[in-house]
């Protein structure tokens, strides 16, 4: 780095002079700042180092303990603290004497070199733009008298020459005048450029004085930092062996050594008062003397502790549901959706078939009813008064229905009274029961749902040879076939033998075969086997269709990923 400033920092007029003096001072600015950070970093450390040989004489960590390891760790604590707070003094001290010091010298030099360099400089540039200012006048001066003797000439021209002569005396005369100006402005310029080659001399060595000081503050104020990075180490090296000190003080510490020290030391007996013995005085009984011992037997003491344990009758709170659990509680919340929505369709269907109840009642119907639960009919026969009889017989009519059709609910003579644990009681509709179930808070088990129609089946049984006459059912031509007459005989089916409804009235969104056997894991689910036909009766967005199965007629939840449509 040869001649950087001297090369790089000229300038027509002072600027570049200036602005390296500025710098130079910016410097020094910049070590009085360090030294700031190193008065304010001393002050830290001290009152640090103080606090902490306070705070390990103010407080007696062993006081209360008698002895053991533990107390020695605890001793260690406090004299390891102390030894923190006397490495802090120590770098405070070393700051202020290896690092704060000599940068504070050196900032005085530098501060006194800078003054003796600008103050140079300055009387330099001040002696300098005095002679630019007394040439620039010279100049002025001579010229103007240049200029009135031009003029001069030219009117001599226009003039007599009387006129001409004057003028040519005041001609002699300025010219007189001139030639002393133009010798003074002469004199000058050479002054000033004899004053521009020392300025150019000095200005050079001012740049090399500068660039050499920039040099040395750099090399100091890194040298002088990297002396505190050493001693804030050292003492950050120092720290780290008081707290090694305090682990290897803790590793030796054993609870073990210490309880077996303690009462090895302390140790009190293993005698205790023997109990109390009554003295029945009325009988004659003796006194003896006091101050009975027994020793301790410390195998009845665990026999206490479980007696106590067994009175107390500590409340254990219930276990969080598994997964498992909680998928059940999930599916139990959706069927209850579903038999909602169930019986809303049963209502409207209900409310439809009432609109054309009527008409049917007062007049035959002479179009053909192709409906999956009953033969094409266009007039009463007696088939289908046999039909209309086993609607009447069968278990698995749609009461729920019926009952939205006609005025007064209406239900089949062989259900109307059957015995249960020697009483008699009405019989309950199974879906009635479940949605009653689910009303009142229940879960809608599906066991009921099972044993209420295994009760249904023993009285049909039972009214089969007491069946009451059967009364016509005039409200509508097409009559459902019972569940009986829709269970599947062969392996293939034909979609035109297939009910459109439920054996609970529901309407039928599609039919389905299982092509896989599934096995119920609550009760609210459907179990069937491969290739059962199910009909589908409501989905849910979650992939949980229900659905009855046409062979068993039981319904519920079905995975709708094992079933394909048919």
């Amino acid at each position: 780095m040869d001649h950087l400033y001297s090369r790089n920092f000229w300038s027509p007029d002072d600027s570049a002079c200036s602005f390296l003096l500025g710098h130079f001072n910016g410097g020094s600015k910049t070590a009085e700042a360090v030294l700031s950070f190193y008065k304010e970093r001393m002050a830290i450390e001290e009152e640090y180092a103080k606090r902490l040989c306070t705070l390990s004489r103010k407080i007696d960590l062993g006081k209360h303990e008698i002895t053991g390891s533990l107390k020695s760790s605890l001793d260690v604590l406090a004299l390891e603290t102390e030894q923190l707070g006397n490495s802090h003094y120590s770098q405070a001290n070393k700051i202020a004497t290896n690092v704060y010091k000599p940068l504070n010298e050196y900032a005085t030099d530098r501060k006194t070199q800078g003054k003796i360099l600008d103050s140079g400089l300055s009387k330099l540039m001040k002696h300098k733009r005095h002679l630019e200012s007394k040439v620039e006048l010279a100049r002025k001066k001579y010229e103007a008298h240049w200029v009135k003797v031009n003029n001069y000439k030219t009117q001599q021209i226009l003039m007599d020459e009387i006129e001409a002569y004057r003028t040519q005396m005041k001609v002699n005369k300025l010219m007189e005048q001139m030639s002393e100006a133009r010798d003074d402005y002469r004199g000058l310029v050479n002054e000033y450029n004899n004053m521009l080659d020392v300025w150019k001399n000095e200005w050079f060595s001012a740049c090399e004085n500068l660039q050499s000081m920039e040099e040395e503050k750099i090399k100091f104020l890194r040298a002088n930092i990297w002396e505190y990075a050493n001693i804030v180490s050292s003492t950050c090296i120092s720290d780290d062996q008081s707290c090694e000190n305090v682990r290897l003080s803790l590793e030796k510490c054993s609870y073990r050594a210490d309880i077996a020290s303690f009462v090895e030391e302390f140790k009190t007996g293993n005698t205790m008062s023997s109990p109390a013995t009554f003295i029945d005085y009325a009988r004659g009984d003796i006194p003896q003397r006091k101050g009975g011992v027994q020793t301790v037997d410390l195998t009845s003491i665990p026999k206490i502790s479980e007696q106590r344990e067994q009175l107390g009758h500590k409340k254990i709170p219930p276990p969080k549901p598994t997964q498992e659990q909680q998928m059940q509680f999930d599916l139990i919340d959706r069927h209850e959706e579903t038999i909602k929505q169930l019986q809303e369709q049963a209502q409207l269907e209900a409310s439809q078939l009432r609109s054309t109840g009527a008409k049917t009642a007062s007049e035959p119907s002479s179009n053909h009813v192709f409906s999956e639960y009953s033969d094409g009919t266009e007039a009463s026969s007696s088939h289908e008064e046999e039909l209309k009889q086993s609607k009447q017989e069968s278990t698995y009519s749609n009461p729920l229905l019926h009952s939205l059709m006609s005025d007064k609910p209406t239900e089949p003579n062989r259900l109307k009274k059957f015995s249960i644990f020697g009483k008699t009681e009405k019989p309950v509709n199974p879906l009635e029961a479940y949605l009653n179930d689910l009303q009142l808070g229940g879960n809608g088990d599906m066991s009921k749902f099972r044993d209420s129609m295994q009760i249904s089946d023993e009285s049909k049984q039972e009214t089969k040879d007491n069946r009451a006459p059967s009364f016509t059912f005039s409200r509508n031509n097409s009559i459902r076939k019972s569940k009986s007459s829709t269970t599947l005989k062969g392996k293939f089916v034909n979609h035109a033998n297939l009910p459109s409804r439920s054996s609970e009235g529901f309407p039928v969104l599609k039919y389905c075969r299982a092509q896989y056997s599934y096995n119920a894991s609550i009760e609210q689910e459907l179990s069937f086997k491969k290739r059962d036909i199910l009909m589908i009766l409501h989905k849910q967005p979650d992939g949980w269709w229900f659905a009855e199965n046409i062979n068993t007629g039981k319904s519920g939840l079905a995975p709708s990923n094992y079933l394909v449509d048919m």
